[in-house]
């Protein structure tokens, strides 16, 4: 599945991200600054 995260780059963002990724999802992030991705291919 395909899924928007919003405030990617933060706290709560990160963790939800890399757990997204974990279970096969394919993560698109949406932050307003300029912090990189997380997780690798995110």
């Amino acid at each position: 599945m395909r899924i928007l995260v919003m405030g990617g780059t933060r706290f709560i963002g990160v963790y939800l991200t890399r757990l997204l990724v974990e279970q096969g999802h394919e993560v698109v992030l949406f932050n307003r600054g300029n912090r990189p991705a997380p997780v690798a291919g995110v």
